[in-house]
């Protein structure tokens, strides 16, 4: 066969010259390759026919040969486009760009605690399968025992619970224990207390179990370790008790 140009002069004429046409989805000097957006089947003449590739509607891109689909849209991937990236759920089969959606666990972006979810077509909703520690929930929409937080919040999320830090309660130690006053005189006792923590010192009459008020006479100084009466009688006689208590207990003498 002979071959002619335009724009080269040849010395003598090509009398006959083949130019083909080619058909959609098809390209080359003989038609032979399959044309962008289609791959070869695997039967037919020749080489096989071309048709267009199927991509779920996802992708026009297809390898000519394998017709695996290339440059996958709409949160999609696999050789035909067909299922959902991860992070997404629905059917991307259904050829629209609405086929797959973002996985709300609870929510989007940094309000989502799941990578992956599935959607329950019996029941119709949503159910995360891979809620980050500390979330529980369909949804990973709440905290589990241990952790505290609101993953609901826009920013919120589940942390830790602080483990509660390991204390004792106050010792106490009154002195003296015991007092034989006359009437009339001064008394003072003390109320010495041991704790590493902030604590509360109260004096009360009576025992730790059965508690009253003090008499009017009693009065309390330096934060409650010392209790004094100016005139003992017979109103202030009896038993009192020294009772403090922090964050971890309570101690009394």
């Amino acid at each position: 066969m002979e071959t002619a140009s335009e724009s080269v002069l040849m010395t003598e004429p090509a009398m006959e010259v083949e130019q083909c046409v080619c058909p959609a989805g098809y390209e080359g000097l003989s038609c032979e390759d399959c044309a962008p957006g289609f791959t070869r089947s695997g039967g037919g003449i020749y080489l096989g026919l071309c048709h267009s590739c199927q991509c779920n509607g996802h992708s026009d891109q297809c390898d000519s040969e394998t017709g695996v689909c290339q440059s996958c849209r709409d949160n999609t991937s696999g050789d035909r486009c067909e299922q959902c990236n991860v992070g997404y759920f629905g059917d991307a089969t259904q050829g629209t760009p609405a086929d797959c959606r973002l996985c709300a666990c609870p929510g989007y972006g940094d309000n989502s605690f799941s990578d992956t979810c599935e959607y329950n077509t019996d029941s119709r909703n949503l159910v995360c399968t891979n809620c980050r520690e500390g979330h529980v929930g369909d949804r990973c929409e709440r905290c589990a025992p241990g952790y505290t937080g609101n993953p609901q919040d826009e920013g919120g999320e589940c942390v830790r619970r602080a483990e509660p830090v390991v204390g004792s309660h106050p010792v106490v130690k009154v002195s003296p224990k015991r007092v034989n006053a006359r009437r009339g005189a001064s008394v003072t006792v003390q109320c010495e207390v041991n704790s590493p923590y902030p604590t509360i010192v109260e004096w009360y009459k009576g025992t730790s179990s059965s508690r009253l008020s003090l008499p009017p006479t009693a009065t309390i100084s330096n934060n409650g370790h010392t209790l004094t009466f100016a005139r003992f009688g017979r109103n202030e006689a009896g038993t009192y008790v020294c009772i403090a208590h922090n964050n971890y207990g309570v101690g009394s003498d």
